[in-house]
């Protein structure tokens, strides 16, 4: 019976104050993980990076739902053009040469987490649209995603 008393004592003192600050501890870390994959994404780089000010820069486009608005993407073309390594053509050849059959609607350079890429909007025979990232500095096709008429990926 003495033991029985101690034990409930230990587990109630001890043990259960430490699972909860385990629980605590995991679920922060998954929380902080999941925010680091957030702004991690896309998961490729360029070859040409912004500065870290320019990075830290609030964007007009914060990924929900939104579209930048064509002045503000001209804005952003116009600060990143000085630091592109290829023209704009090179950058549509690339894209083009990636996907035939595919014609292309509008090009704008573009900070993706940091690399100065170009985004090659292009459209198919069949309705279908990408959004085609080709680097800035090597003409490299980087990523290719599906672009549907709602904005979701």
């Amino acid at each position: 019976m003495v033991k029985s008393i101690r034990t409930k004592r230990l587990l109630r003192t001890f043990w259960i104050p430490a699972l909860a600050a385990v629980v605590v501890v995991v679920g922060l870390t998954g929380l902080a993980h999941a925010r680091s994959a957030e702004t991690q994404s896309p998961n490729y780089s360029g070859s040409i990076q912004v500065g870290q000010q320019d990075q830290n820069k609030p964007e007009a486009n914060d990924g929900v739902g939104e579209t930048k608005g064509n002045a503000d993407e001209a804005k952003e073309s116009a600060d990143l053009a000085p630091l592109a390594k290829i023209t704009e053509n090179e950058a549509v050849d690339a894209a083009k040469t990636a996907h035939p059959g595919y014609d292309v609607k509008n090009t704008t350079l573009e900070n993706e987490n940091g690399s100065v890429v170009y985004g090659v909007e292009m459209s198919g025979q069949s309705g279908k649209s990408l959004d085609v990232k080709v680097d800035a500095g090597d003409a490299k096709v980087l990523a290719s995603e599906n672009d549907s008429e709602d904005g979701e990926n």
